[in-house]
């Protein structure tokens, strides 16, 4: 560590107080709109193991890949218990200082986030103490982008609500120049904002961070109406993510193997950051960088809940999954509207290859795979038919578009090209429509595929988005049909 560095650490617990010298006000606009954060934790040594288990080469290692990912920000999350209360050890500090320095040298500032894993809100005099110690020897450093006084606060708590009340204004002096956050978490993000914002009175932060988990159809909703409740402070979508835990449900009809939810990860947050992009906010910051390995995770952690060990861009070994070039490029300011409606990307299930991030519906007695013998373009297209001579039933696959939010009134279409090897039964595409509750409120479907020559023919479908609907999926169907057909080039917009 550098000399000069280590004699500020030493000098932190007998810096005067964060009051004491003028601070000049953030630039807070500039701040979030510039952001491309990354949430961190060591992938062996999360939560509070990272600074009790310290190991600054493989931070220094991480946070290279990071920087390589395109963030220029980091994460990190400090939590009293460990540190040292109400005043922090030299120690910890001497190693937050060094984090710092580490992200520094890959070009990357820091989110500080404060007050992890606390409940002891009756102690305000305490807070205030740690508080000034932690964020004394930053004063005024430009390394740290920004403070957040507390990771995810339940505005249905009032005795946490009053406690961030009173240290808000204390922590934006503490932090001295560095705008101050809080985040909020829930399916509803903006009528959490909105409570938050009312329950704090005047005590405001300099803007506010939202952590979403839900679907991602709704991201777009979702995120426009934290905007509208936030404003006119700006928002940061602080937190996303989905876990390719095999077991994961949120998205269903999908095979449960460790590739086919990696590929919906990829759609989920290639879906997330299109909708904040569209709504001119930052990129959202993904939960995490990297898996974590249970025996890394201290036991007040999620040790045993197997969801909360797959949200990483990385595997636990370090490999990326594809959901990190989704990030990578939502970085540089591009989100593609891809969602494999070329079947170009596939998945292995078994012996067969089935079409990435497709949902499966009604498939007992039918086949429904990739097929790279018969295509339109590209290398492959999806076949849906008869798996032995036998008239199929209702055979579907559907899919929610990146861009799959809708504006009430405004016209959609969706559409596909498709072949049959005979008798075609009953084949079309249609788009169905739900509402912000992802309930389904109504369908369309196009005419039947009629031709049975050798060529493609096209398929369509459009319609007025109906009152209530918030977002659409695109459904191809076979019915009926004793042989095959192929489909391939789905459009959605």
């Amino acid at each position: 560590m550098r000399l000069a560095a280590i004699l500020l650490v030493l000098s932190a617990l007998a810096a005067p107080s964060a009051s004491a010298a003028p601070c000049a006000a953030p630039d807070t606009a500039a701040t979030v709109a510039g952001l491309k954060l990354m949430a961190y934790y060591p992938s062996d040594n999360a939560w509070t193991y990272m600074w009790t288990r310290w190991r600054p080469a493989a931070i220094d290692a991480d946070f290279g890949r990071i920087a390589r990912l395109g963030a220029n920000t980091v994460r990190l999350v400090v939590a009293p218990e460990i540190t040292g209360y109400p005043e922090p050890g030299r120690r910890f500090l001497g190693r937050l200082e060094q984090a710092l320095a580490l992200a520094d040298r890959h070009g990357l500032r820091v989110q500080l986030t404060l007050f992890d894993w606390w409940g002891s809100y009756d102690d305000l005099d305490g807070s205030k103490r740690w508080a000034d110690a932690v964020l004394a020897p930053f004063r005024g450093d430009p390394r740290v982008a920004f403070v957040e006084l507390k990771n995810e606060l339940h505005v249905s708590d009032p005795q946490a609500v009053a406690w961030a009340r009173e240290l808000l204004p204390h922590v934006r002096a503490a932090a001295c120049g560095a705008p101050v956050t809080i985040s909020a978490v829930g399916t509803e993000p903006g009528e959490t904002v909105r409570a938050l914002r009312e329950q704090l009175g005047a005590s405001q932060p300099d803007f506010y961070d939202i952590h979403y988990f839900g679907r991602a159809e709704l991201a777009y909703l979702r995120f426009s109406e934290a905007l509208r409740a936030a404003a006119p402070l700006p928002l940061l979508v602080g937190e996303v993510g989905y876990s390719t835990w095999a077991g994961n449900g949120l998205v269903h009809g999908l095979p449960h193997t460790r590739d086919a939810r990696e590929a919906a990860q990829e759609h989920y947050l290639r879906t997330v950051q299109y909708a904040a992009r569209a709504l001119g906010l930052p990129a959202a910051a993904p939960w995490v960088y990297a898996d974590f390995d249970p025996k890394g995770i201290p036991a007040r952690g999620p040790r045993d809940v197997a969801p909360e060990h797959h949200f990483g861009l990385h595997r636990a070994d370090g490999t990326p999954k594809p959901a990190a070039a989704v990030v990578r490029d939502a970085f540089s300011g591009t989100v593609s509207q891809g969602f494999n409606g070329g079947f170009e990307s596939g998945i292995r299930v078994q012996d067969k290859e089935l079409p990435a991030v497709w949902q499966i519906r009604g498939a007992a007695h039918a086949v429904v795979r990739r097929d790279s013998s018969v295509f339109r373009s590209g290398t492959a297209a999806l076949r849906l038919g008869s798996k032995d001579g036998q008239a199929t039933g209702r055979v579907a696959v559907h899919v929610s578009p990146v861009a799959a939010f809708l504006e009430t009134g405004r016209i959609y279409e969706a559409a596909v090209w498709a072949r049959a090897a005979g008798t075609a039964g009953t084949t079309t595409i249609g788009i169905e429509w739900y509402d912000r509750e992802a309930k389904r409120i109504g369908a369309v479907s196009s005419e039947p595929l009629r031709t049975l020559s050798s060529g493609w023919a096209r398929l369509s479908v459009s319609a007025v988005a109906p009152p209530g609907a918030a977002f659409a999926h695109v459904v191809l169907q076979t019915a009926g049909n004793p042989t095959a057909v192929w489909l391939d080039d789905v459009t959605f917009g």
